[in-house]
């Protein structure tokens, strides 16, 4: 889809991130793993409380609050882990549902304007599967990426493809002998999309990096760069051209945690240096606009608190994000909003008690200098956005 760069928001603009009340499914562990938008006055975010059984959530913003539904859901329980809004009357939800123990049914889920519903994944015959995330590029395509395992077989990548009438399991790509796993997906057109996620020898790891390219025929795996002497996640990924895509994430050593920023510049992955900060994750990425591009996750091990970095089209910086308590808040995903230069972010809050965990969201805006709102310059991305909960996608 057509792109124009232009700038991350007027000259005369004071911009910043604020807590915006959001509601929850009772009193238990309550948080939204990814949101998407398609216009200002249509935002959506989506996740699960977790106390006892799962039951996935979903949030609608009508442009001055939010409003809670709870879907139905097959089996024992259930996750939301992505979403895409492409319109008033088409959204669709991404994840898993529990049929018992750890064996896992690949769930979508759509919104036609006044009610969600159930839509049919075909998969493998007795695999395990899952969702991670999910993405449009046209009028009618969609895509959803996660994970896939056999009887007795270590978890393969896994994606599917929505062309208006029925979602088809496709051929992915996968490190042989590995565990393979797709976390975020993003793309510019039928046949230019991004998959992203981790490899590695099991379950536990270490994990190396994995980016793999939609060309319109087939799945290929693309080099893409590690920190040395740590495990590797890439948990978030947005396509801005076929030669501008960002993906994010973090490395890991037994002591530290550190934020991972990767760029493709229509040739190859490359690290992008990034802030330094203690125990840091990215978990999201979108972009209004080539110069303006936000990352979101948390900063800090115990107690840890929202990040959020911005690129400017030369180098990222650390941008003051709002807390609820200033501990256990953190940012799961991060959406733009189209023809703005606004941003929603969402990912979960510890209550005062340091005891259950309720949803977050944020709101990224630009105020102008008498305190009006100023509207961006931008025609914004598509809806593109996708998940990685905390601490890191969904890996069976």
């Amino acid at each position: 889809m057509a792109f124009v760069a232009a700038p991350g928001a007027p000259a005369s603009a004071a911009c910043s991130w604020k807590v915006v009340a959001s509601p929850n499914d009772g009193s238990t562990n309550n948080e939204l793993d990814a949101v998407s938008a398609s216009s200002a006055s249509n935002v959506w975010a989506v996740g699960a409380n977790l106390g006892g059984s799962q039951v996935p959530i979903a949030e609608f913003w009508n442009g001055s609050k939010w409003t809670l539904f709870t879907p139905s859901f097959p089996n024992s329980g259930a996750s939301f882990q992505g979403v895409v809004d492409v319109s008033k009357t088409e959204t669709w939800a991404a994840g898993y549902s529990l049929k018992s123990g750890t064996t896992y049914e690949a769930l979508t889920e759509r919104w036609n304007g006044s009610t969600w519903s159930q839509v049919a994944v075909k998969a493998g015959s007795g695999h395990a599967t899952l969702l991670n995330g999910i993405t449009t590029v046209s009028s009618t395509e969609r895509w959803a990426v996660g994970e896939s395992i056999a009887p007795g077989a270590l978890g393969q990548t896994f994606a599917i493809h929505w062309g208006g009438k029925e979602w088809a399991a496709t051929t992915t790509a996968n490190v042989p002998g590995e565990i393979n796993v797709l976390g975020g997906t993003s793309g510019t057109s039928e046949s230019d999309i991004w998959a992203v996620g981790v490899s590695g020898a099991g379950p536990s790891g270490p994990f190396k990096t994995l980016t793999e390219h939609w060309n319109g025929k087939s799945w290929s795996i693309v080099s893409s760069p590690n920190v040395g002497g740590a495990s590797n996640f890439l948990q978030g990924v947005v396509a801005i051209s076929t030669t501008d895509v960002w993906a994010v994430g973090y490395a890991t050593t037994a002591s530290n945690s550190v934020t991972l920023t990767e760029h493709w510049n229509g040739k190859a992955w490359s690290i992008v240096k990034n802030p330094a900060v203690a125990q840091g994750r990215l978990f999201g990425v979108s972009a209004v606009a080539t110069n303006n591009v936000f990352a979101v996750g948390q900063v800090g091990s115990g107690n840890f608190t929202t990040l959020t970095e911005l690129w400017n089209g030369k180098s990222w910086a650390v941008v003051p994000s709002g807390n609820v308590n200033g501990v256990g808040d953190f940012l799961s995903a991060v959406a733009a909003v189209p023809a703005t230069t606004n941003y929603w972010a969402v990912g979960g809050t510890l209550d005062s008690s340091l005891q259950y965990l309720g949803t977050l969201t944020e709101e990224y805006t630009c105020a102008s200098l008498d305190g009006s709102f100023a509207r961006g310059f931008a025609p914004a991305l598509p809806a593109l956005q996708q998940r990685v909960a905390l601490p890191h996608m969904k890996v069976l």
